[in-house]
C-alpha cells in the first residue's frame, strides 16, 4: 500500500497519476475525490472506498491494488492545523487492520474525505434496531 504501518503517519502528496491507474476498478455510481503519492506507492480516495497501489520490486513493475470499504471505517478523525499552511492528519481505525494515519500536504482540503467516510460508515441498518 504504501504497506499500512499502524505505527506510522503515511505522508501523503497529490499526485494525479494514480487516480488513472485505478479507474477501472471504480463502479457505477462511485468517483475519485483525490489521489496521492508516498515517494513510489499511492492512496486513491473515493466516495465509497480507498484504494492503495503497491508498487513492488525495483522497477515497480508489479504491483498490488488493495480496496478497504470506507465500511469498514469505525472511528475517524481529522486534525486540522494551528497554523495556515499547515498539514492535515486524517485517522482511519479501520476493522481487522487497526489505526491508518494520513498526513495530507499544505492547501489539501480533507472536508470531502471526511464528508464521503461519514455518508459510507454512519449507514446504520435498521434491522439492527428491531
Amino acid at each position: 500500500m504504501p504497506q499500512f504501518d499502524t505505527h506510522a503517519i503515511i505522508k501523503l502528496t497529490s499526485d494525479p497519476t494514480f487516480a488513472e491507474e485505478v479507474e477501472d476498478f471504480l463502479i457505477d455510481g462511485e468517483f475519485i475525490l483525490g489521489s496521492y503519492s508516498d515517494i513510489r506507492d499511492g492512496v486513491v480516495f473515493t466516495n465509497m472506498r480507498m484504494i492503495s497501489v503497491d508498487k513492488q520490486g525495483l522497477t515497480a513493475s508489479a504491483v498490488t491494488y488493495t480496496s478497504i470499504p470506507y465500511a469498514k471505517v469505525t472511528t475517524f478523525a481529522v486534525s486540522t492545523p494551528q497554523l495556515i499552511g499547515y498539514t492535515r492528519i486524517l485517522d482511519l481505525f479501520v476493522t481487522e487492520i487497526g489505526r491508518l494515519q494520513f498526513e495530507f500536504g499544505r492547501g489539501t482540503d480533507v472536508a470531502d474525505l471526511q464528508r464521503a467516510i461519514a455518508e459510507v460508515a454512519l449507514r446504520v441498518t435498521p434491522a439492527l434496531f428491531k
